[in-house]
């Protein structure tokens, strides 16, 4: 599975980053979000941070995760 990352624009003051699990055969995955005011390093950190408990693995600048 591999790993996009992408911030929805909520409001004026709110975005969401998402990220979506896209599977071998194409099919996109919610599989976490985050609330923040922006796409900043912080919120994504929090949410790579939670993704990583959950089996993702950071490898050759890419998150992937081997088992389904």
């Amino acid at each position: 599975m591999a790993l996009l990352l992408d911030g929805i624009r909520l409001s004026k003051d709110q975005l969401a980053v998402v990220a979506l699990g896209i599977t071998a055969e194409g099919l996109k995955v919610v599989l976490d979000f985050e609330l923040g005011s922006s796409e900043s390093a912080e919120v994504s950190k929090d949410l790579t941070r939670r993704l990583s408990k959950q089996g993702f693995s950071y490898v050759t600048g890419f998150f992937s995760r081997l088992r389904e």
